[in-house]
């Protein structure tokens, strides 16, 4: 028998339990992300920090050859696919602590109606990935959902 008696209760609390352990190492993690890109023509190669902040940028001496408006279009490819990679990556580290638990599910939402904060779990997600600094978004959500327990 589990620790409170209602078995399906006890796995939805285990379940939990297991998501706030993984979630507690997600800032460290998270703000370790890098996000890499490179042109299609292989001229330009950009890194990112978790943030979106432009760590590196590396470019082909062959791009000089080029128009301003090709080695524009270049690094701008290169940074928005450095981008997208940071936020998958991002999106990686938090599904885990944050998929699974239909009770909990419940309960939170059930609470943040009654709070007055309407956001769904996906909208949650959405700000942490949009956020210019996912680490400092991410916390400020789970001070929300501190909250509500």
């Amino acid at each position: 028998m589990g620790a409170t008696g209602f078995p399906e209760f006890d796995r939805e609390l285990s379940k939990l339990t297991q998501q706030l352990n993984l979630a507690m190492d997600i800032p460290e993690r998270v703000a370790a992300v890098k996000g890499e890109g490179e042109s299609a023509d292989r001229f330009v190669k950009v890194v990112v920090d978790s943030t979106g902040k432009l760590e590196s940028l590396e470019i082909n001496p062959r791009a000089m050859r080029g128009d301003s408006q090709t080695l524009t279009e270049s690094i701008t490819a290169a940074y928005t696919i450095a981008y997208d990679a940071m936020q998958k990556q991002i999106q990686e580290i938090i599904a885990p602590a944050t998929e699974g638990s239909e009770m909990f599910a419940k309960t939170a939402e059930d609470r943040a109606a009654e709070a007055g904060l309407v956001d769904s779990p996906e909208e949650v997600a959405r700000a942490i990935s949009a956020a210019p600094d996912p680490v400092r978004e991410m916390m400020a959500q789970l001070d929300k959902l501190k909250r509500l327990f």
